[in-house]
């Protein structure tokens, strides 16, 4: 995005004030704020290691768990404009087509966080969520129910992640 391009917003509310992203309580320090409530202290919880079957995987910390409905992580990437072929990292910061929003992506192929490192599962621990702190776009992750201890964090890619040779292992 070239510096001074306004990119227009959809109506959502600030997840951490609850307030409509325009106006004037919501701004940049809901985003700060909201990192560190939610998003510093669960990725204490979590560390990176390597699994038989699918590589790198994100698991829970011994001696800790994260509860139904907590953040865990913001995914995190280059932002780029739409490309034909995006790659497997690439997640979509728009959800609604009918808007007419120039759309936008993350790609965490070349570089971005552990969030990268979630694997897929047809039936995931965490949910994937578009969200807006402050003026800021966020693609989320929270948890969809409890997991213990040395469990491993799960999504759904989708089905179109698998198209074109790729296999489900579920």
């Amino acid at each position: 995005i070239k510096a001074g391009h306004r990119v227009p917003l959809a109506d959502y509310l600030c997840v951490h004030c609850d307030s409509h992203h325009q106006s004037n309580a919501c701004n940049i320090n809901c985003y700060v704020n909201f990192k560190a409530t939610h998003l510093t202290p669960a990725e204490t919880k979590i560390h990176l290691k390597e699994t038989r079957t699918l590589g790198v995987g994100v698991f829970v910390r011994p001696g800790q768990h994260i509860a139904r409905g907590d953040y865990i992580g913001e995914y995190i990437g280059k932002l780029k404009p739409p490309a034909k072929n995006n790659g497997p990292y690439v997640w979509s910061l728009n959800n609604e087509p009918r808007r007419k929003m120039r759309k936008l992506y993350i790609d965490a192929g070349d570089m971005g966080n552990w969030t990268r490192f979630v694997n897929h599962a047809c039936r995931p621990n965490v949910d994937v969520l578009l969200v807006q702190a402050g003026k800021v776009r966020m693609v989320l992750f929270r948890a969809a129910k409890s997991i213990r201890a040395g469990q491993q964090l799960f999504i759904n890619y989708g089905r179109d992640y698998f198209k074109g040779g790729l296999m489900c292992r579920c």
